[in-house]
């Protein structure tokens, strides 16, 4: 039933619109930034048969005004233009999460786009698996495929694309003149037209949440790692929320949604699924289960190579790293209650 519900769940003009909205990082955007990056996507989908859709033409500037107004936003005239003006985005953060809940469908129908997208970025700005400024596809494949282990549970139908499958994603962007592919198709690298950051980067933001959720769950349990620590799962998932929105409103992280609960449940499961963590649930006098989580100490050197594999492709800084460990430290901290007051 709910695979069918998935398969059934439209990608609509207001997904578009309202991920656009979310990922702008200035106060406003021009009406025909917004139509061009949507319109880039509607092309993508278009490419992709099977993800169900009603949409049928590209995003056109009247129904997108019309959408815009309805989310609250104000046009303003500009010229021959329309300036969005983001003003309640930035300061209300309930905004950020209704155009966060309406454009999360688009996460698991670009999952395998956000991960190909997140990793020839990180990779290309640090220089890791470079050959002459070019990106090692096979390489990208190999970690790709630890990305579809982790967020296996992300996506109702199989997450699981074969390197052909990746490769054809590949070919898009370079048919599109975003990626120049070598002849041997062994690497590829970014051009520099505007659109190659365009598209990678909104794909990579899709998939940012979830990496942050992931890496931040993954860093918590290590540090439960071999101790003789058993934590309620409902605990550690609210002050997961509390850490991840403080973390949020420092900078540290990009997106206000990381911190969604439901997220943080799903994420400590495909853990336990992936052997890294204990689960064990029982039943209260009330009917009601209660849900204990412990992290085995065999567990910790496959555990250690994610994390190191998430924090390279992540790329804090060492200020944004150090105030992470000390939330996580924070985290732990308060899943265990009030100290015990010294006897006098």
């Amino acid at each position: 039933m709910l695979e069918k519900q998935f398969d059934e769940t439209p990608v609509t003009l207001n997904s578009l619109i309202c991920a656009c909205l979310l990922q702008e990082q200035k106060t406003s955007i021009l009406m025909s930034s917004l139509l061009e990056k949507a319109g880039m996507i509607y092309d993508y989908m278009q490419e992709k048969p099977w993800v169900k859709t009603y949409m049928t033409i590209r995003p056109m500037k009247t129904l997108v005004e019309k959408h815009v107004t309805g989310l609250g936003f104000k046009c303003v005239k500009a010229k021959k233009d329309l300036e969005i003006k983001l003003d309640p985005k930035d300061k209300d953060w309930k905004c950020k999460l209704i155009l966060a809940y309406h454009s999360m469908n688009l996460t698991p129908v670009f999952l395998l786009e956000g991960c190909i997208a997140t990793l020839i970025l990180s990779n290309l700005s640090k220089g890791d698996f470079l050959v002459s400024d070019s990106v090692e596809l096979a390489t990208i494949f190999k970690v790709l495929a630890i990305y579809q282990d982790i967020f296996a549970s992300e996506i109702l139908t199989k997450f699981k694309a074969s390197p052909d499958q990746m490769m054809q994603r590949v070919q898009y962007f370079a048919e599109r003149g975003i990626l120049e592919v070598s002849a041997d198709q062994m690497t590829a690298k970014l051009t520099n037209s505007d659109s190659s950051q365009i598209l990678l980067n909104f794909f990579s933001q899709l998939v940012l949440p979830l990496i942050d959720t992931y890496l931040i769950t993954l860093n918590t349990i290590e540090q439960l790692c071999g101790k003789n620590l058993v934590i309620k799962q409902k605990t550690l998932t609210k002050e997961l929320h509390v850490g991840i929105k403080y973390l949020y409103s420092q900078g540290c992280l990009p997106m206000l949604h990381s911190c969604l609960r439901e997220t943080i449940v799903t994420a400590c499961s495909r853990f336990a699924q992936m052997g890294l963590l204990e689960i064990t649930s029982y039943l209260t006098k009330k009917g009601n289960s209660t849900v204990f989580l412990q992290c085995p100490s065999e567990s910790g050197p496959k555990m250690r190579a994610l994390l190191d594999r998430l924090g390279r492709d992540r790329n804090f800084n060492k200020q944004h790293q150090e105030m992470i460990f000390n939330e996580i430290d924070q985290v732990i901290m308060r899943t265990q209650g009030p100290l015990p007051m010294p006897k006098l």
